[in-house]
């Protein structure tokens, strides 16, 4: 009986060690293609990506389509994630501009390229029970990228990590719900400061909603592929027909 009821815990622990390990998975390193997030705040019209107060005027939504497809062009928006360098790379074209409420503001509307990077802090997420996400433990300079109109007079905006407290972007399926917001793959959320919006010394504040909001799939095109029509600025040979 005792050693039927030693056998009987040691199966029970190689299944809790194997439920574990299950949770425990890290997302994969691998390239992502991001899409809308589907319980973005301001939804329609869908996005991907907020940056409200992005002219000036804090009253002013803007919102980037990651999934926009006019028929001719199509939102190509990437995630590059490499634990191992402790960076992600977030870039590619995205389509936007002063949100509406069911479309976008005149001069304001049309293509954008993003160009991100977190260098520091990147790390898993070991925080008891979101052992399979990414983080960003923290707010760094060193973390800044672009967006950059394509239309117009080319208007681009300066972007910098911010941190709620706690981190200042995160990327997985948070497991210990369904999922970021209720969506059961893998998202994408953080908050950004842009110099759209300056103190009167002119330093970038934080408008409140400007931030990451997205969900990934691994790309279906490969990797190197992308990053090489990326480096020569051709991402947008690929808006067309890719998931």
């Amino acid at each position: 009986m005792i050693m039927k009821r030693f056998a009987s815990l040691a199966v029970v622990a190689v299944v809790l060690g194997l439920a574990q390990s299950a949770m425990a998975v890290m997302v994969p390193d691998v390239l992502y293609r991001l899409h809308n997030h589907p319980d973005g705040n301001l939804v329609p019209p869908p996005y991907g990506l907020r940056l409200d107060g992005l002219d000036g005027n804090t009253s002013h939504r803007f919102t980037f389509d990651f999934d926009y497809d006019d028929g001719s062009m199509q939102s190509a928006m990437y995630l590059d994630f490499d634990l191992g360098a402790g960076t992600i790379h977030i870039f590619g074209d995205v389509y936007g501009g002063q949100d509406t409420g069911s479309g976008y503001g005149a001069g304001t509307a049309g293509w954008w390229k993003v160009d991100f990077t977190y260098t520091t802090n990147v790390t898993s997420a070991a925080d008891g029970y979101n052992l399979d996400d990414v983080r960003v433990t923290d707010e760094d300079a060193a973390n800044s990228g672009t967006i950059t109109a394509q239309f117009g007079s080319m208007q681009s905006y300066n972007l910098v990590d911010k941190s709620d407290g706690n981190f200042s972007f995160r990327f997985g399926d948070d497991s210990s719900a369904p999922g970021h917001r209720g969506f059961a793959g893998i998202s994408g959320w953080g908050w950004l400061t842009h110099d759209g919006y300056k103190d009167a010394a002119g330093n970038p504040v934080h408008v409140t909603s400007s931030d990451w909001l997205f969900t990934a799939r691994p790309a279906p095109v490969p990797g190197a592929v992308i990053l090489g029509l990326a480096g020569f600025g051709l991402i947008g040979l690929l808006r067309r027909r890719i998931a």
